[in-house]
């Protein structure tokens, strides 16, 4: 006879492994006054206040942050940061969110851990690869995406609905995310893999912005045939978009694709390594060496104009000449 366990208890027991998650890798990292233990019963706490009231979740972030004031103060304490003490906070609050919505604060909590871990990557990636350059071309772009990007309205005008500007928006901010990402990853990961990882990563967002991205990235020779071969990468993301999509819809389909998408999928992925290898930029590409900067609106709004101009003219001819 299967015995009930009451929600509740699952929910203080999340709370629990969140404090434990968090608590785990700051004592590994070496963090003396706040390890396992402490940041376990913290996020316990948190729970036990969700389950009470709101005020009471409010007397427990006070509480922790007087405490993790307390401990930043402490003679002898080592961090020059204050990472450890931000995230007892964080334990506190995420365990009185798992109360309520217990999935969304253990993907909060494992997003914290991975923070916390990843100090050094982070840090080489902040002081050693990123320009002031680099930094003004984040903000410009957040604004497109995050400020412009909502404000625009999404309602279809134009001949045949096609001009929506919103849509037209997106596709820019999805241009110039995608060149942005593939520049990180060069510097970070090496020509090659960099930008191998983005082209194929970025198909499965936007296979048309991911091309449109390299091609402006193989505007550089020393990335040339690498920018080539991760745009078909990018194509190799839509066969295998289009295996899922016919295998959810009508399996028959897929069975009747399969031969021709095994054949085009092998033929890219020879053409796309064969441009990738035989690359001018080195694998351990360096922030000392030269890596053309991508972020630029101009290039990718005409980009997405040509874009919605081709959708236009294909609304236009099953208009005249019929879908067929």
């Amino acid at each position: 006879m299967a015995v009930a366990i009451p929600a509740e208890w699952w929910h203080l027991a999340v709370s629990l492994a969140i404090g434990l998650l968090i608590g785990l890798e700051r004592e590994r990292s070496g963090h003396r006054s706040l390890g396992v233990r402490t940041l376990g019963v913290a996020g316990l706490v948190g729970g036990a206040a969700a389950a009470l009231s709101p005020y009471a979740v409010a007397g427990a972030l006070v509480a922790a942050g007087v405490m993790a004031f307390a401990t930043y103060g402490r003679p002898g304490h080592e961090d020059p940061g204050a990472t450890t003490e931000i995230a007892l906070v964080a334990v506190v609050a995420l365990g009185a969110l798992a109360w309520s919505q217990p999935s969304l604060a253990v993907g909060g909590a494992i997003a914290v851990a991975l923070l916390l871990w990843a100090k050094g990557p982070l840090h080489r990636f902040a002081r050693e690869l990123v320009s002031d350059d680099d930094v003004k071309d984040a903000l410009v772009f957040f604004v497109a995406a995050f400020v412009v990007l909502p404000l625009l309205p999404d309602t279809e005008t134009g001949p045949y609905g096609v001009l929506n500007p919103q849509r037209i928006w997106l596709l820019v901010v999805l241009l110039t995310a995608t060149g942005w990402a593939g520049y990180v990853a060069t510097r970070w990961l090496g020509a090659r893999r960099g930008l191998a990882i983005t082209g194929f990563a970025g198909g499965f967002v936007s296979s048309a912005a991911t091309t449109g991205a390299m091609a402006r990235r193989a505007r550089d020779p020393v990335v040339h045939r690498e920018a080539l071969g991760a745009a078909v990468l990018s194509s190799v993301t839509t066969l295998i978009l289009l295996a899922a999509i016919g295998g959810y819809v009508n399996p028959d389909v897929l069975g009747r694709l399969a031969p021709s998408l095994v054949l085009a999928g092998a033929a890219l992925l020879v053409e796309s390594a064969a441009l990738i290898l035989s690359g001018r930029g080195r694998p351990d590409h360096g922030p000392d060496e030269e890596v053309a900067r991508p972020f630029a609106l101009g290039p990718a709004v005409v980009l997405a104009l040509v874009l919605t101009g081709a959708l236009l003219l294909g609304r236009w001819g099953a208009a005249v000449l019929g879908d067929a």
